[in-house]
């Protein structure tokens, strides 16, 4: 038998047609050939995304990036299974669809807030939510309708990124803490056809890669491991691809478009405002992780407890005191 032929992979860089920090988020098409992001109109003085965003399209192919018509507002995308339209989410919390070869926008669902998008093969476009209550994966008919629950709720827990597998075999999504500490970050599976749901391991975002691979986040690490799609278990431990990755977006052809940097860990900070108005802010000496999840003044009002989850466990939390008089823990 002759040894499996391994090809070089390909590497392009694009330069984005405006400051990075204006760019929200981008998907690849299944097929490779076209990139979609959206793009904020406007930055602040400290860089933050100002304005309405909206859907710009790039084929490998073409010269100049092309901004669509009728896409302001957008948040996340999702390209269809054969690549010909695209979902968005909406910052007024619809969820619409662009016919690419049309250029016509329609709205799908009304008022459901979601964020993260997936579209399946079977017919329904996946989506989760930012805020903490409602903490699972719902699902939409593709030609509109009311959104199911999808994901069983798991305490503490908020599932995000959905992942449809082939077939309507399955969902991937990424378990997280409220608190969002990406270190704490598991990948989830759902099992369509049983109801069972489970955790495969550690990590964020996962994405299927036919015939049978998941790629996914650890930290600023790409990895990636054979998937057994029959059974939805991971065959061996996850080998590292590239170090440094920050974010990613595949096609199912097989392409990666990646941002390169490290992960996104927030340290708590906590801010004193007394009955006058006048702020200070309490010195807080722990590294970043999980976020405060409960706060409470003693009787005196000078001091504080704060109860921080512990990384990589479910329910338990540490209660610390903080002294108001000397910012002493």
């Amino acid at each position: 038998t002759d040894p499996p032929v391994h090809s070089e992979p390909r590497q392009y860089r694009l330069e984005w047609p405006r400051p990075v920090a204006q760019v929200g988020h981008w998907e690849l098409s299944p097929d490779g050939s076209l990139i979609a992001w959206t793009f904020s109109d406007s930055l602040s003085e400290d860089g933050v995304r100002l304005g309405e965003g909206r859907i710009w399209l790039q084929a490998w192919n073409g010269l100049e990036p092309v901004a669509v018509a009728g896409t302001q507002g957008a948040r996340r995308l999702a390209f269809s299974p054969e690549g010909s339209r695209i979902a968005f989410t909406e910052v007024g919390g619809d969820v619409k669809v662009l016919d690419l070869e049309e250029r016509e926008v329609t709205t799908l669902a009304s008022g459901l807030d979601a964020f993260w998008l997936a579209w399946g093969e079977d017919g329904f476009i996946y989506a989760s939510f930012q805020s903490t209550p409602r903490p699972t994966v719902v699902r939409i008919p593709e030609t509109g309708g009311e959104g199911e629950e999808v994901t069983d709720p798991v305490p503490g827990r908020a599932h995000r990124y959905p992942l449809p597998l082939p077939e309507g075999r399955g969902i991937l999504f990424t378990s997280e803490f409220f608190e969002r500490d990406p270190t704490t970050d598991s990948i989830g599976v759902m099992d369509l056809r049983s109801g069972e749901q489970r955790i495969l391991g550690r990590g964020a975002s996962p994405t299927f890669i036919p015939p049978g691979h998941l790629l996914w986040l650890q930290d600023d690490q790409l990895v990636a491991a054979p998937f057994d799609l029959e059974s939805l278990s991971l065959e061996a431990d996850p080998i590292v691809l590239r170090d440094g990755v920050l974010d990613f977006a595949p096609s199912r052809s097989g392409s990666v478009l990646l941002t390169e940097g490290g992960p996104q860990r927030v340290a708590p900070r906590l801010r004193w405002e007394d009955s006058e108005g006048t702020e200070e802010i309490v010195d807080w000496s722990f590294e970043p992780g999980p976020l405060p999840a409960d706060l409470a003044f003693s009787p005196s009002g000078t001091r504080i407890a704060v109860a921080v989850p512990v990384p990589g466990e479910e329910v338990t939390r540490r209660i610390y005191v903080i002294n108001l008089l000397d910012n002493s823990g």
